[in-house]
């Protein structure tokens, strides 16, 4: 990809602590270890969100049963497709479970998620953070698999108030873009 030289791609992850990790562990001990996957560094990964065209007449139609390039058409399937998880991808439940580490929401950076793993298929959702509407912190775009619409890109205010049931989370296997 243009613009990665540096980055090392295909190297297999255990995950180490990133600025604004909340402090616990990945797994229980005693519990099974998380998945390994290949990394990706935010500006991959948010390159990435633009693959299934957001907020245009070619976007990727919402669909918790249907696959696009291997992924659910669902938002987890989204969410996985960007980070480059195995297809067709977890649900948002195993996602926050397996693949992620919650951290603070004043800590989201690009690439993070905002996931709402509880409740039925039809309140669950993931939300890919992208930057803060400003310093505030009352508001973020993100990218989302959207029911009734499709791959979108918009102003989010999911998550943000007390008691919402959404975690902000950050993917083991994301990396941050190296420097210089």
């Amino acid at each position: 990809m243009a613009g990665s030289a540096g980055v090392v791609l295909g190297v297999t992850l255990q995950g180490t602590p990133v600025a604004g990790d909340d402090g616990r562990p990945s797994a229980p001990s005693g519990e099974a270890t998380r998945p390994q996957v290949e990394a990706v560094t935010r500006q991959q990964a948010m390159a990435r969100t633009r693959a299934w065209h957001p907020h245009t007449p070619k976007r990727v139609p919402y669909d918790q049963t249907a696959n696009y390039g291997g992924y659910r058409t669902d938002g987890s399937g989204y969410a996985s497709m960007v980070l480059g998880l195995p297809k067709p991808g977890p649900n948002s439940a195993a996602l926050e479970a397996s693949y992620c580490r919650r951290v603070r929401r004043s800590a989201l950076r690009p690439g993070d998620l905002v996931i709402k793993a509880s409740g039925g298929a039809d309140v669950r959702e993931v939300l890919i953070f992208e930057k803060w509407t400003s310093r505030d912190h009352t508001a973020y775009w993100a990218y989302q698999q959207r029911r009734g619409y499709g791959t979108d890109h918009l102003v989010s205010r999911e998550g943000l108030a007390p008691g919402s049931g959404h975690e902000a989370c950050r993917p083991y296997n994301l990396r941050d873009d190296q420097v210089g």
